[in-house]
């Protein structure tokens, strides 16, 4: 089979021209043969004139009879191998798809070229049918592309949607935490008016005391502020600010507590500076061993003068007690997490208000 397949129908076998060509495939056998056609017979002329020079040569040099017999002799059979060989390539040139060639004992029949235009029906039907599935394939994958494409313009439009919900979030959080603030401060002035005082002392509640202890360790909230108190509806406004871990000197090792002059109402009203005792009390809720402090201020301290902002800079016992000596366990400072501070001062010392000196009137 492999034989018959090489010498009948492989179509890069190489076949050898007749005209002394280089060796062609079988397939492109036909077609060498119509292109080359003068080239063929220009070589078989050549060949011929050659011939007959040689043999008007040998009947020159030649002077027997018998050398010009054989040389008649050999034009003969030369001229019937020219004529089988024009045959043959006249045969060659003029054959088509159809015609038997034949070069070194091969040639191509009818059943080959029958079997030849078989397999071309199917390769071509073989090509249709994947040209058909091509271009269901470029179909489908236009398809997909305007899918992604769709896909991927739905994606941006939802990440604009969620950058807008984003930005929406963030202004809602910023509005709840004003609120929030808001509310803290509500919930401030509601307790500073159930807490306020007129009489020149204050019992500061201290709530939740362990958290912050703990904020005042972690730095985030250092100090806490009492509740403002007065001397009287028309007097002074003041208020306590406590350091739970420290301040100053006493900052890490004790517990400091300071007095501040807020702006009051009437304090066009008072005389400045503020010069009446302070003192400190740090309640032992089992009555044993109250912590007590106090100090007179300083009148040429700017924490005394007539306030000009909210309030003055605090001033008061950086060295109030010492945190080891709070944290006693023998001790009860602190009771279900809740402390007690007492803030006075000294009201027989408090001057009257300009208002009521020409009445002769106290004011307290």
């Amino acid at each position: 089979m492999l034989e018959t397949h090489i010498n009948s129908e492989c179509a890069n076998y190489k076949l050898q021209c007749p005209a002394g060509c280089d060796p062609i495939d079988r397939s492109k056998f036909n077609t060498h043969l119509e292109q080359k056609t003068g080239f063929h017979m220009s070589f078989l002329l050549d060949r011929v004139m050659r011939l007959e020079n040689a043999v008007q040569n040998g009947i020159t040099s030649s002077s027997s009879q018998e050398s010009i017999n054989i040389m008649n002799a050999a034009i003969g059979d030369l001229q019937q191998k020219l004529g089988h060989l024009g045959d043959k390539i006249q045969s060659m040139s003029g054959g088509n798809s159809g015609n038997a060639t034949s070069s070194q004992g091969a040639g191509v029949n009818d059943t080959d070229i029958q079997t030849i235009r078989t397999r071309c029906q199917v390769l071509e039907l073989k090509t249709g049918t994947f040209e058909g599935i091509v271009t269901t394939l470029h179909r489908e994958i236009e398809r997909c592309i305007t899918c992604l494409e769709t896909l991927d313009r739905n994606r941006r439009a939802d990440q604009e949607k969620m950058a807008a919900n984003e930005q929406k979030m963030k202004q809602l959080e910023r509005t709840i935490a004003l609120k929030d603030i808001a509310i803290a401060e509500q919930d401030l002035r509601l307790q500073s008016l159930e807490m306020i005082s007129y009489d020149g002392s204050l019992i500061w509640k201290v709530t939740e005391w362990s958290k912050k202890r703990e904020n005042a360790l972690k730095g985030t909230v250092t100090s806490i502020y009492s509740p403002a108190f007065y001397t009287s509806r028309t007097g002074y406004k003041m208020c306590a600010r406590l350091y739970p871990n420290g301040d100053g000197m006493g900052k890490g090792t004790n517990l400091s507590i300071f007095f501040v002059v807020m702006k009051g109402h009437y304090d066009a009203l008072l005389a400045w500076p503020f010069t009446q005792r302070v003192t400190f009390m740090l309640i032992d809720q089992n009555n044993r061993d109250h912590v007590v402090d106090s100090f007179r201020p300083d009148p040429n301290s700017s924490s005394f003068k007539r306030p000009t902002s909210e309030m003055n800079i605090a001033s008061g016992c950086p060295l109030f007690m010492s945190l080891s000596k709070f944290d006693d366990p023998n001790t009860a400072y602190v009771k279900d997490d809740v402390m007690f501070v007492k803030i006075s001062t000294d009201m027989s010392e408090i001057r009257r208000p300009i208002a009521s000196s020409g009445t002769g009137g106290a004011s307290t």
